[in-house]
């Protein structure tokens, strides 16, 4: 992956692996190792990433998309470490965030500090065994910081768990928000607990669809409701209205905006990777 936005991937309860393993990625990586230490294990993740990018989702992988007939996981339940159907398989990936794109959205001062982005999924089963294997969860961490969590909760939909407004990104985001969608309100320490208040009592409401791996369409109760991207600023005569309307209005559609083209620049990588298969020389049948 030469010159690639991808720095390293991370992956646990799968196949040979329990623990967290990471791997980080150069121009030329190898990876090398006894036999039966797990080296095609890693590999057959990126595969499984890579399968389920390009297949619309599809999770519980046979015959892989780029390993063809060389590889076969044998579904959720083979490659899953132990074959426990109760863990959850992690996996998550490394970015620069110089190569994330979000000059069209214009927040591309957003991340100019930040170092290394890092988003990962949980694929498994419900426990109670009534919906089938898809992503149960989902993070996005910018510097080894937490800046959200979510998880499957309702109508097959992942639901925003945390969302960290005290992280430099999200504090920095609803700054801008507020700033640019009111009438003369600048953010102060002062505004610290009605932020926290509309942030918690927003968090439950946003939800996202998980079409392939990553979230996609990230919504909230005041987008769904059909309220424009763009408004005209929010006027009130109570302070703490017009505040709380700005973060509800716009926190949806620009951690949509973010995640999105997250999720584009790890897709857009992955759909090209290429499995040039097992180099093995085989003695003739008669030797």
């Amino acid at each position: 992956m030469t010159n690639s936005p991808i720095t390293g991937f991370s992956i646990s309860n799968f196949k040979a692996f329990a623990d967290t393993q990471y791997i980080p990625i150069r121009p030329l990586t190898l990876i090398y190792g006894a036999n039966s230490s797990g080296k095609s294990s890693i590999l057959h993740s990126l595969l499984l990433a890579h399968h389920a990018i390009t297949n619309e989702g599809e999770l519980n992988v046979y015959r892989t998309e780029a390993g063809g007939d060389s590889v076969d996981l044998g579904g959720f339940g083979q490659y899953v470490h132990k074959r426990d159907r109760t863990r959850l398989v992690e996996w998550a990936i490394d970015l620069d965030p110089s190569n994330i794109n979000l000059k069209a959205q214009g927040m591309s001062s957003l991340l100019e500090l930040t170092k290394k982005l890092t988003v990962g999924v949980g694929i498994g089963m419900h426990s109670s065994g009534n919906e089938g294997l898809k992503v149960r969860s989902f993070f996005l961490e910018a510097d080894g910081e937490r800046v959200l969590n979510m998880s499957s909760r309702r109508k097959g939909k992942l639901q925003l768990d945390s969302l960290d407004h005290k992280h430099r990104i999200v504090s920095l985001l609803i700054e801008a928000i507020i700033e640019a969608n009111t009438f003369n309100l600048k953010v102060t320490p002062q505004h610290e607990e009605e932020i926290e208040q509309v942030i918690n009592f927003l968090v439950p409401e946003i939800t996202a669809q998980v079409s392939r791996l990553l979230p996609t369409n990230i919504q909230g109760e005041t987008l769904r409701q059909g309220i424009p991207e763009h408004t005209t600023p929010l006027k009130s005569q109570n302070r703490q209205d017009t505040l709380a309307d700005a973060i509800r209005f716009y926190i949806p559609h620009r951690l949509n905006d973010i995640v999105g083209a997250i999720t584009q620049t790890v897709e857009s990588e992955l759909e090209k990777l290429q499995y040039l298969g097992p180099y093995r020389t085989y003695p003739p049948r008669n030797f």
